[in-house]
């Protein structure tokens, strides 16, 4: 039986049953098309989401990055003025300095403000109202003045000029002053009984000037005597925070935690003058827009700045774009409670973002339409034999693109193997177009790696400046030490030095049971002299007194210190009373030998003293009050026996 055919009535009817075969073109091309444009929109989806998120990490980086950076500044910035007022109070509470001596305090806060350029403006303020202060009186001028008050005239504080060695000089004018004991300043450190930062505030005299002091109380011997400060001007961290190098649109700000704006790197002042009166912004109300929103922005997240207790790193719609901001506490053992804000537009990500996202592509659908083209004219060609055109494609979706699909012997199965040879060439073009992307992403992220590790130098080479800075600080406190034991006019010991190693030295001598021996030395008829030659040259005269003492004590542990006025104590420590003579024999001889001239003198017209001595075995009954007691009243019999004598107890 033959199988029916066109010309009979059973083939007329299975053509006229058959429904519509698709066409060749429709059967390759079609799902050939839709695979290279599935495949080219996941390769730029997978690739721009890559680039994406590698954008962001990066920036996340750079942001964290500069927020220690601003951390560790501030740490580094804010330590000196504590240590500062902390040196301040101690000279203060030991009795080295006298708050109520005007000359001395001069000197001593000129020679610290000279000394500590991050402590620009020095002051005490005493619990009797008098106020003395030392320091700059704004950043655009560096020289320092001297101020005061006086607790009779509190309405009234006099800016004196300094000259180049710390004494006061010219009054410059009279500004408007009130009762600081009522100041915030003058109580806080008060309240808290340590050393605090006080609140920010605006300097009555100057509002222009926003600062931040670094405060303590002082107390001596159970009574107040008032406070010591130091001001830290606020621009001085502005000026900080705009020298970084920020990004375009970048900007970094301090908020306290109750939301006033305290510094930023917009070089706009964080307060307005109103009515003469310094009043600060809050940073919802800062100048800067990118400021103003963010803070905006984080008030509606957290409700309130002080909730923030530890970093986070937000993205923050912000007037329909975003903004990649970083936020993180910043607190010192002094009570500040800031927070470090760090925000950058997302438009500088998005702008290289877009063009790379952009170029992959084009490149994919270039890729996508060369196929689509290639598909079409391949179709034609199709008859050849189905088997090798089968065999060639399976060999091509097996990813052997290097494989040659066989033409055939049919012109259409020629161009299905033309088609399919030329959609693998096409595919390992794309490959390679989308490898030398890759190549140029990561050289952007190379680039990008080496300006972090540029400013990670930068950091530390700014870490290394701050530790030089704090060696420096440790020997400055050294040389203060110094200060605080040693006589200013004559280069020995001071009382307190002397009251220190005679206590020692008896404890030692009693555990020993070995002789102790004090001389006190003094000068005769000094005031005499001071009359004759006037108290420069009685100055002179009492440096030239200790100069021949110190000279005629060899041992290590022997002290010479200035007792007060013209009165030296000389401690001898293993000294008996026949060494104690002729320590003192030698000390009468060698002035002797100097023949100062004194005419008012009673012995040969010359500088003479008068020796009291005193030696003992320090015992349980006895005290060192003891035996300057004695060698005392060794003294007093000596100027009643004449004078340029020695008188002995022991």
């Amino acid at each position: 039986m033959r199988a029916p055919d066109a010309t009979t009535p059973g083939g007329r009817q299975l053509r006229a049953n058959r429904r519509p075969a698709p066409s060749l073109r429709n059967l390759l091309v079609v799902p050939v098309v839709l695979q290279t444009v599935a495949t080219a929109g996941l390769i730029s989806l997978l690739s721009y989401q890559n680039l994406r998120s590698s954008t962001d990490r990066m920036a996340a980086t750079m942001q964290e990055r500069t927020s220690r950076q601003v951390s560790d500044y501030l740490h580094a910035y804010l330590e000196v003025p504590q240590q500062v007022v902390a040196t301040m109070e101690q000279a203060v509470r030991s009795g080295a300095l006298d708050p109520q001596d005007q000359v001395a305090t001069t000197r001593y806060l000129w020679q610290l403000h000279r000394t500590f350029p991050a402590a620009p403006y020095l002051n005490y303020g005493l619990a009797s109202g008098d106020f003395i202060g030392v320091g700059q009186a704004d950043n655009d001028d560096p020289r320092p003045y001297l101020e005061l008050a006086a607790a009779d005239s509190i309405e009234r504080l006099e800016k004196y000029t300094i000259d180049p060695i710390g004494r006061k000089g010219d009054l410059q004018r009279v500004k408007p002053f009130a009762d600081f004991r009522a100041d915030g300043w003058y109580n806080e450190p008060l309240v808290a009984g340590k050393a605090v930062w006080t609140s920010i505030y605006n300097w009555v005299d100057a509002p222009e000037v926003i600062a931040i002091g670094a405060g303590i109380p002082i107390r001596r011997d159970g009574r107040l005597v008032g406070v010591a400060e130091v001001d830290v001007f606020l621009s001085n961290i502005s000026s900080y925070l705009a020298s970084l190098p920020l990004g375009k649109g970048w900007q970094v700000y301090l908020v306290e935690s109750n939301g006033m704006l305290v510094a930023d790197s917009s070089n706009r002042l964080p307060f307005r003058v109103v009515g003469g009166r310094g009043v600060r912004l809050r940073a919802t109300e800062a100048e800067a827009p990118s400021i103003r929103d963010s803070a905006r922005a984080l008030v509606n997240r957290f409700g309130d700045l002080g909730a923030i207790d530890m970093p986070h790193q937000l993205r923050l719609p912000l007037n329909g774009t975003g903004e990649l901001v970083r936020v993180e506490p910043f607190r010192d053992r002094y009570g500040l409670d800031w927070r470090i804000v760090v925000t950058m537009p997302e438009s500088e990500l998005e702008g290289p973002l877009r063009r790379d996202a952009l170029t992959n592509l084009l490149i994919s659908l270039g890729a996508v339409g060369m196929s689509g083209t290639l598909g079409m004219q391949a179709v034609r060609r199709v008859n050849a034999s189905l088997t090798q055109v089968v065999e060639g494609s399976e060999a091509l979706a097996e990813g052997n693109l290097d494989h040659q699909v066989p033409p055939g012997e049919v012109a259409e199965t020629q161009r299905v193997a033309i088609s399919l040879n030329t959609m693998a060439s096409s595919l390992q073009e794309s490959i390679r177009s989308l490898r030398a992307s890759n190549a140029a992403v990561s050289e952007v992220v190379a680039q990008r790696t080496r300006e972090l590790q540029e400013a990670n130098q930068r950091l530390e080479e700014e870490i290394a400046l701050r530790r030089r800075a704090e060696e420096e600080l440790l020997q400055s406190n050294a040389e203060l030490q110094v200060l605080a034991h040693t006589d200013r006019l004559t280069g020995v010991a001071n009382r307190n030095q002397l009251d220190h190693q005679l206590a020692m030295e008896w404890q030692r001598h009693r555990r020993e049971q070995k002789p102790i021996a004090l001389l006190m030395i003094d000068a005769d008829h000094f005031k005499a002299y001071n009359d004759c030659f006037g108290h420069l040259a009685g100055d002179r005269c009492l440096i030239r007194i200790a100069e021949v003492v110190k000279r005629t004590c060899s041992r290590p542990g022997d002290l010479l210190a200035r007792f007060g006025g013209e009165e030296f104590v000389l401690l001898l420590p293993n000294t008996d009373c026949p060494g104690a003579i002729t320590v003192a024999e030698r000390v009468q001889e060698a002035l002797e030998h100097q023949a100062i001239p004194h005419p008012k003198a009673v012995v040969a017209g010359r500088v003479s003293v008068s020796i009291g001595i005193a030696s003992q075995i320090p015992d349980s009954y006895n005290t060192p009050q003891d035996l300057l007691a004695s060698a005392d009243a060794a003294l007093y019999r000596a100027k009643a026996g004449g004078r340029n004598r020695w008188e002995m107890v022991g």
